[in-house]
């Protein structure tokens, strides 16, 4: 009609599409009930373009991270330890002493429990996925059971379970090369079932309670909350009577990847757990195999010899026994550990300084054969707020300083101030509004919308929030009401208490 010279009947039905197309959009998510989750969510993702990075990471970003040998070949080579010694492994598997401890009896109504509970997860290399156990928990229950006692009791896992497929999780938004990634193991539902068993039943209880008290990660009382709180408790308490703390945040490069077997076998010997269950577990971790399988092309299986399994269910706590007797020279300085993060403090008048207390962890770090990687461990001195003609002490070799740091997703300032953390947090916040405000255009019923900020707002908030509420001031307090009330007043979602009742609430 343009072209023709017909503008007024060409303005006037371009004014009848957008509208078409308006009232479309305006009821495009109308349907969508809160209590259909799935579709709820597939249609935020949606909205907000994230449909996208729930493709695979090989339809993603091609070349080489749609090579699945290639992906394998990288981690394999990690988890391969150039001086293992297969016959040294196996005299100390062989060798474990006899302690005389008894077998815990498993009762069928452990392992039925264990069926009907079972969440939903991925399934190993046997492909058997979890709604089989549960839905056939009742058959499977005797069978499983007998299997069990009988693999427990022989101190050997069947070799099925000593296969892994590896899933390639990226660490950053854009992975530009293979190290960008993070290898998750995904052993068979079955293993890990009885895996979570032997870590329930016998580690966990084995693990002196006075040498876990520095670690809050894979413990039924331990949390990153808990972690930053001890990091600000020890910090704040140091600086009642010393001028400043120095801090270092510790980066392991690899550390779950790069667990040497013998050495972990050595201090898994010194538990005071049944000798079947030790040698259990040294026969699990020796001679295992992994894949990559992505969109349905799995890799060649290649062999291991180190590491403890990402994604299994015994990998966790055996990290914990691993990292179980890195502590300070001083009892006045501290290391807190959340899984490999490790966090150092050292006040200015303690007894050993920074570099000695550092020092000695690279060297146990080397006794261990675990890497520290220097270029992502960084120092921050924490002190008063209001001390003057305050004169930053120098930096350790090859370690960077910084004012502030991300600490276990938390924001924390040389002198503890709460705004950066804040600032962070509405600065997502803001984002996110417009997210929902664009759900509202399309017809999302505000049921709907309430979850969806509870999810992707108010979960960020609360975050660790007892951590650092008490750095919180009153004009900070302020700010986050204000979002809650722009939200409110703009129909994106429901009540929302007040600032001070959520802090109170998670105290």
């Amino acid at each position: 009609m343009r072209r023709k010279g017909k503008l007024d009947e060409a303005n006037s039905l371009s004014l009848k599409i957008g509208k078409k197309i308006s009232d479309v959009v305006a009821t495009h998510l109308s349907n969508v009930s809160c209590k259909d989750t799935k579709t709820l969510w597939a249609s935020v993702h949606s909205a907000s373009g994230r449909s996208k990075y729930r493709q695979s990471i090989a339809e993603r970003l091609g070349p080489p991270f749609n090579d699945v040998n290639a992906i394998n070949n990288h981690f394999t080579t990690i988890a391969t330890d150039p001086d293992y010694d297969i016959e040294r492994v196996n005299e100390m598997i062989q060798t474990v002493p006899n302690n005389d401890l008894p077998l815990y009896n498993i009762y069928e109504y452990e392992v039925f429990l264990l069926f009907t509970s079972i969440k939903k997860t991925s399934p190993g290399p046997d492909k058997l996925p979890y709604w089989f156990f549960r839905y056939a928990a009742a058959e499977l229950t005797p069978v499983v059971t007998h299997l069990i006692r009988l693999t427990l009791s022989n101190g050997t896992p069947p070799e099925a379970w000593k296969r892994a497929v590896i899933t390639p999780v990226p660490k950053v938004t854009s992975p530009q090369n293979l190290s960008d990634l993070r290898l998750i193991s995904v052993t068979p539902i079955l293993s890990r079932l009885v895996e979570k068993f032997i870590a329930r039943k016998y580690l966990t209880p084995a693990l002196p309670t006075k040498l876990l008290e520095d670690q809050y990660a894979y413990r039924p009382t331990g949390s990153t909350t808990a972690a930053l709180v001890d990091i600000s408790h020890h910090i704040t308490l140091m600086l009642e009577t010393n001028t400043y703390v120095r801090c270092i945040l510790i980066d392991y490069s690899k550390a779950f990847d790069t667990i040497n077997h013998e050495i972990l076998f050595a201090k898994l010997r010194t538990l005071s757990i049944p000798q079947l269950i030790k040698q259990w577990i040294m026969n699990f971790l020796t001679g295992r195999t992994q894949a990559v399988v992505t969109e349905g092309t799995t890799s060649n299986w290649l062999p291991i010899s180190r590491s403890i399994v990402q994604g299994s269910g015994l990998g966790p706590m055996l990290f914990v026994v691993y990292a179980l007797d890195l502590k300070p020279i001083s009892e006045h300085n501290r290391i807190i550990k959340y899984a490999d993060d490790t966090t150092l403090l050292v006040a200015d008048k303690s007894s050993v300084d920074v570099a000695t207390e550092f020092g000695h962890l690279e060297d146990w770090s080397r006794r261990n054969k675990l890497t520290i990687n220097k270029d992502k461990t960084v120092e921050i001195i924490f002190r008063r707020p209001k001390s003057r003609h305050f004169l930053t002490p120098a930096p350790l070799p090859c370690i960077n300083q910084v004012d502030e740091v991300k600490l276990l997703g938390v924001y924390l300032t040389n002198t503890f101030s709460s705004t950066a953390h804040v600032n962070h947090l509405l600065t997502i916040g803001n984002q996110r509004l417009f997210l929902l405000s664009q759900l509202k255009n399309q017809g999302l019923a505000l049921d709907s919308l309430h979850i969806v900020y509870q999810a992707i707002i108010h979960s960020k908030i609360i975050y660790a929030l007892p951590a650092f509420a008490g750095q919180l001031t009153a004009m900070d307090i302020t700010r986050f009401d204000a979002l809650a009330r722009k939200a409110k007043r703009r129909r994106l979602a429901k009540t929302i208490p007040s600032m001070l009742e959520i802090i109170e609430d998670h105290d």
